[in-house]
């Protein structure tokens, strides 16, 4: 996995230049020691349980109980999916998107004392989930595969977000040869997140509604801003 460091939101649009945006996504997180599991991977499960075992029930109670807070019900168990990932449930989907700004903001929106990193993934022909042949996730098995999910929420259309999926044993970290690694060292954070601010990239308008409103606010007048 190749490395870089860029400082300034300058340095950054540069190396975004160099990317085809066909088949680019990005995902910025907020430390070195993030590596690429998803929130499944991560979830501290009980001695006596698997992670097979834990996300099938996870999943259940999810559908029984998140009906009456639906306007739409998803078709499928990918939407479902979908669905779960975005109010937080722990999933085997890695989040990305296709906006750079995007993945920059988050990998400074939290303060840390850690570099920043957004991870730079250029596959051309990766595999995209086919929830007619695949219908259940529970069932594939492979490499990870690309999902666009049909039934997407406002956040998702605003943030220009996708997923990818991942079989296989979740405490696993993502590699690939197709994946780069750009750093931000963590004396550059808060400048960057105020750059992009003035770019209108910030969290009021990547988290529409009331609570993306007041964390922005927040920010403006602390400190850190």
């Amino acid at each position: 996995m190749s490395t870089v460091t860029r400082t300034t939101l300058g340095e950054l649009h540069n190396q975004f230049e160099t990317y085809d945006p066909l088949y680019t996504l990005f995902r910025g997180v907020s430390s070195l020691e993030h590596k690429l599991v998803s929130t499944l991977g991560r979830l501290q499960i009980k001695d006596n349980d698997t992670f097979s075992s834990v996300e099938k029930k996870l999943m259940n109670v999810f559908r029984e109980r998140a009906i009456p807070f639906l306007n739409k019900v998803p078709s499928n168990e990918w939407e479902w999916l979908a669905l779960a990932q975005h109010h937080g449930l722990p999933t085997r989907l890695l989040d990305w998107t296709r906006n750079p700004l995007v993945a920059a903001y988050f990998s400074v929106k939290k303060e840390s004392d850690d570099a920043s990193v957004i991870y730079v993934f250029i596959q051309p022909r990766q595999k995209q989930v086919d929830t007619i042949q695949q219908a259940s996730p529970h069932e594939v098995t492979g490499e990870p595969l690309r999902y666009i999910p049909g039934h997407v929420t406002e956040r998702i259309i605003t943030q220009n977000g996708l997923f990818t999926f991942h079989p296989g044993d979740p405490n696993t970290p993502f590699e690939s040869k197709y994946i780069q690694k750009i750093v931000i060292p963590a004396e550059n954070r808060k400048r960057l997140k105020r750059d992009l601010y003035r770019y209108g990239v910030h969290e009021a308008a990547l988290f529409p509604g009331l609570d993306g409103l007041a964390s922005h606010v927040k920010w403006m007048n602390e400190k850190s801003h």
